[in-house]
């Protein structure tokens, strides 16, 4: 059992700001099994355009990971986020699958009402993580989002977003500063369309 608390300046989920372009404070508990099983929790303050306030959004994670090739792994799993308050009809349920070696990773989410939208979402992503030193490390991470159609017309718009930044480890912390954008925020969330389509991020996370 482990985890990690965080602040971050802006919570930037699949590059739309999910704090209002505000700071956030995060909270991750997970437990990996011997087995490659693992379940968790992920909780964030969060502020949307729908809602005059601040509420939190709590993230249950199930999955397992399996070894298919020496330094190959497959990932396999399913995510349930609710939010606080009048947020609540914008829950939604996803199944992911994911392959990683080494310092490269990828995946895909399906959701069949992604924020409570009726239309479904298809997620893809591809991160890196490349080490400079034992200290320092280059972050990078591509995403599409493409809505799935159940009937009529899909609501939601295709997103792509990108980041790419610079994790430090110091004192038992890891520091990260990242450029993050995307080019349609109003995509499949119920958020400011005012809100910047690319920032620099500053997160500072501690481990326990």
């Amino acid at each position: 059992m482990g985890g990690t608390v965080a602040a971050v300046s802006d919570y930037r989920f699949r590059g739309v700001s999910l704090s209002h372009e505000k700071p956030a404070l995060q909270l991750t508990v997970a437990y990996d099994a011997p087995a490659g099983g693992y379940a968790g929790l992920f909780a964030s303050t969060v502020e949307f355009a729908a809602s005059a306030s601040e509420t939190v959004q709590i993230l249950g994670f199930l999955g397992t990971t399996m070894p298919i090739t020496s330094g190959v792994h497959v990932d396999v799993g399913v995510n349930y986020a609710s939010f606080g308050g009048a947020l609540r009809d914008y829950n939604y349920g996803e199944v992911y699958v994911g392959v990683s070696s080494g310092q490269y990773s990828a995946g895909v989410h399906y959701s069949p009402k992604y924020f409570g939208a009726s239309d479904g979402s298809l997620y893809g992503a591809f991160d890196v993580t490349h080490a400079i030193s034992d200290r320092v490390a280059l972050l990078g991470h591509v995403g599409l989002l493409v809505p799935v159609k159940h009937g009529g017309a899909a609501s939601a718009r295709r997103l792509l977003d990108a980041r790419a930044g610079v994790g430090f480890d110091f004192a038992g912390f890891n520091l990260q500063i990242a450029w993050v954008t995307t080019d349609a925020v109003r995509a499949s969330y119920p958020i400011d369309s005012r809100q910047r389509g690319d920032t620099f991020t500053v997160s500072v996370l501690r481990a326990f």
